[in-house]
């Protein structure tokens, strides 16, 4: 996610990026480095109550649902399932 700090330290997300992520209000970020790039990454930090996906570096939306280990869930998979569906 690319995304700007103002004079205050809040995050500037632009308005489509929040919507197509499902961010709101009071969204806690995970804060990693990423030695490769040399980018500071802002991963979403998700509860229960708060379902948004994050991309890994494969590409698969991954969920973090608070508790300790990732669940990983391929979306392309169940799309394909889905539109098979009683055919």
């Amino acid at each position: 996610m690319i995304t700007k700090i103002d004079k205050y330290g809040r995050l500037l997300i632009p308005k489509k990026l929040r919507e197509a992520r499902g961010l709101v209000a009071g969204t806690k970020f995970e804060f990693r480095w990423n030695d490769k790039s040399g980018e500071l990454v802002l991963t979403p930090m998700i509860s229960l109550s708060n379902p948004v996906s994050t991309l890994d570096e494969f590409g698969i939306p991954s969920f973090d649902f608070g508790i300790d280990e990732v669940m990983h869930y391929d979306f392309g998979a169940a799309i394909k399932k889905d539109r098979n569906y009683g055919h």
